[in-house]
């Protein structure tokens, strides 16, 4: 896997998101797409557990020095979740 000469399976993938607590999207996606940003929001984008009871306790999100209301997280996490399916994580509600 490493040369490239294969590739990995949905389960190999699967352990690896389990290992690194990714989201298995994160194996999807070309590290070009991330380069507008930080990491504080690359580890946002592939948090496996997306409560807004996590997302509160482990991240200040804010959108122009404003805390975010959780109505606006929720439209937060349809678009990740949309993205993410784009990316090839089939587990999404």
């Amino acid at each position: 896997m490493e040369r490239g000469v294969q590739n990995p399976s949905l389960k190999t993938i699967e352990s690896l998101s389990n290992f690194f607590d990714v989201d298995r999207s994160y194996f999807f996606t070309d590290d070009k797409n991330l380069e507008p940003f930080s990491d504080a929001e690359k580890q946002l984008a592939f948090e496996r557990d997306l409560s807004i009871e996590n997302l509160r306790k482990n991240y200040n999100i804010t959108v122009d020095g404003k805390e975010v209301s959780d109505d606006e997280i929720n439209v937060m996490l349809e678009v990740l979740k949309a993205y993410r399916k784009s990316k090839g994580s089939s587990d999404i509600d």
